[in-house]
């Protein structure tokens, strides 16, 4: 079973509980990238996007968000976490939140206005062995 169905599966159930429609989507974004402009949310949890040239494939994700739209990226803060290391893991290889902010300027009168950019503490579930590490949460509005 692959990563996202579990999750997807989840989203499913909030989303109908909520009663609201979403049109879910998993795609490879090397080999299809979302449409520019063509999103009112976009949402990247616990990304494993490695940096690429020019990060190419984090600005289609950022690009795809319309005018008016939300972008909501979140992902373990690892600067938070003393010691929480995995073997061939380097974090610094992969693209972060506080990357994607980087590409969104300042969030002030760049196309985006930053509306939350923080580390939020998270528990492990039960039954789940393993440090809490925190989240790094941002969500960003595209200027429009």
């Amino acid at each position: 079973m692959a990563v996202v169905e579990p999750a997807i599966d989840r989203a499913e159930k909030a989303a109908g509980d909520a009663g609201v429609s979403v049109d879910w989507r998993a795609v490879d974004l090397a080999v299809d990238p979302p449409e520019p402009g063509a999103y009112d949310l976009v949402s990247l949890q616990y990304p494993a996007l490695r940096h690429d040239a020019g990060d190419r494939l984090i600005r289609s994700i950022v690009d795809a968000v319309a005018p008016g739209g939300t972008l909501l990226v979140v992902g373990h803060s690892f600067d938070s976490v003393d010691g929480h290391h995995h073997p061939h893991f380097d974090p610094a290889d992969y693209v972060q939140p506080p990357d994607v902010a980087d590409l969104l300027g300042d969030g002030d009168g760049d196309g985006w206005t930053i509306e939350v950019h923080e580390v939020r503490p998270r528990e492990m579930p039960e039954g789940r062995q393993g440090p809490n590490v925190p989240d790094v949460v941002l969500r960003a509005r595209r200027d429009g």
